[in-house]
Formats: C-alpha cells, structure tokens, sequence
C-alpha cells in the first residue's frame, strides 16, 4: 500500500511514463481496485533506460525496472548515473566481483545479497550521498552527528612573539624555506640535511619556539 493517494499516483506516472518511452510491464502495473487504501500490483518492468523517469527520480513503490549490461563497468556507470546515493544492492555468487561493485557504487550503503537489511542493524551506520542527504545515523558515527568538535589551542610559553608573527624578514623566511623539507619530505636524509640547515638559525627561531619543545619534536618530524 501507499501512504496517501499522491504518493499511488506518482507511482502510477513512473509505470505510465516508463511504458510510453518503450518499457515492458512483465507484471503488475495496476492498482489493487478491491482493496481499502492505496494499492498497487508489484511491478516488474524491462526495457528501460535512463530517458524514463522510474530510473532518474524516486518513485518509492513496488516497482523493479530491469536493464541489462554488458560487463562490469557499464553495470557501475548506469548504477552511478542518479543524483540519488542512499542504498544499492548487488547480486552474485562472485566474492570478487561484488567487493569490486560494492567498492565503485556510489552510495551510503551497499548490501550484498540483500538489500535494506542494515537498517535495522544498528552497528551499521546509515546515510546518503548526492541528493540523498548528508551525515549519518546508526553506529559510531551516528553519534558524532550528536556533537560538534572543537579545536582548543594552547600556549602557556614565556615568548611574546611567535616565529610567524609579523615583522618578517630575511631570516625568517630562510627558516620557513628550510623547514618545508623537514615537514614534509618523504625522505629521511632529505629531513636531516633540514635540520641541520637550520642550526644557524637557532638563536632566531628560540625567539619565537621555546627551544626545548622544538628539540623534542624533530623526532616525532623525522618519522614521518
């Protein structure tokens, strides 16, 4: 059953649309006239493509649109050609084939032989991408859309001026040029050679860093 009267009709639209552009109606397709309520037949539908609506809007009714494809990579560009992301499912017997599939769909849930099962599932988070929403509920992370983070930094150092503060000159920015190796290098020589190309500048970078804590991070800096 539909919930209200609005809600039959649009699925019937979807089914009428999709019919017109060259869609087969397999099964169902009609409302359940005998029935109290909003009713309509499960429908099974083939021949569709994506010109017809029922697989580019949300029609949230028993309706199945079948399209066929070639391999696995036509099955994720058709799968992925929808402004909406909240759920999929893949059906397979192949282990590999439904990590690849679930790995490329692009969606907040992906169930493998099954589908809306997660729901109810409440480790499992929960949630949409596209134009089916953002955050997340369910699961750790449903937790965290409970709360905001906040970033708190302190400096409790006996030095008026941080290195970076202006003014600025030569000095400063042979250090700022020398540390970008230290920080961000892959290579570990690359780190040292830093360091030490910085030891002439002790003195002015003691202005701005209490020494001890710059000596304790090169460490940590050169495992990186």
């Amino acid at each position: 059953p539909m919930a209200t009267l609005s809600q039959l009709e649009l699925v019937e639209e979807h089914i009428r649309d999709a019919k017109e552009k060259g869609a087969s109606v397999l099964c169902g397709g009609d409302r359940i006239k005998d029935l109290p309520g909003y009713f309509i037949w499960p429908t099974v539908l083939s021949k569709v493509d994506h010109s017809m609506k029922i697989m580019k809007e949300e029609t949230f009714g028993p309706v199945l649109p079948i399209m066929s494809f070639s391999d696995l990579g036509e099955a994720i560009a058709l799968a992925n050609d929808s402004d909406y992301g909240l759920t999929a499912s893949v059906w397979t017997k192949n282990r590999k084939n439904a990590d690849y599939l679930a790995s490329k769909i692009e969606t907040g849930t992906v169930t493998i032989n099954d589908h809306m099962s997660s729901f109810s599932e409440p480790g499992a988070i929960w949630g949409g991408i596209k134009q089916s929403g953002i955050g997340r509920c369910h699961g750790p992370l449903g937790f965290q859309e409970l709360v905001y983070v906040k970033h708190v930094n302190r400096d409790f150092s006996k030095i008026n001026r941080q290195l970076w503060w202006y003014p600025y000159n030569k000095d400063l920015l042979a250090i700022l040029d020398k540390s970008f190796s230290l920080f961000y290098s892959a290579r570990l020589r690359t780190k040292l050679k830093s360091v030490v190309s910085l030891t002439p500048y002790l003195t002015r970078i003691a202005k701005g860093i209490p020494l001890l804590n710059f000596i304790k991070g090169i460490p940590r800096l050169l495992r990186k």
